[in-house]
């Protein structure tokens, strides 16, 4: 989790560009949140992102080095314990999971884009 709550569940690079999905609780009332999707674009504003909302600073040095390592292809990691797992492989990982309000997310709210 990151300093603002958020959870980094998905990190994409598609036709040459990055993105990375995050699940976080948004405020709607005083004491009502709501699940849902943000999405932030671009090397330079995920890298900036994660250098000032991660406190130890781990997992933006991960995410930095593993997009200079897959710059050149098309690839998808999901976000597990403050790393990144290429996509398809979490499942073989016992007890390991994202929280369960993660995969509920897309189907309660709209996803908001960052650039």
């Amino acid at each position: 989790m990151l300093r603002n709550g958020s959870t980094p569940i998905a990190l994409v690079h598609r036709d040459r560009s990055w993105s990375l999905e995050l699940y976080e609780l948004a405020r709607v009332d005083r004491c009502v949140y709501r699940p849902r999707r943000r999405r932030i674009e671009g090397r330079l504003a995920i890298l900036s992102f994660l250098r000032t909302e991660d406190a130890a600073g781990s997992l933006s040095g991960v995410t930095e080095r593993l997009m200079r390592r897959h710059a050149g292809v098309d690839c998808a990691f999901d976000g597990l314990n403050g790393g990144w797992l290429p996509q398809g492989t979490q499942a073989r990982f016992a007890g390991a999971h994202l929280p369960s309000e993660a995969a509920e997310a897309p189907a309660l709210s709209e996803s908001a884009t960052v650039r």
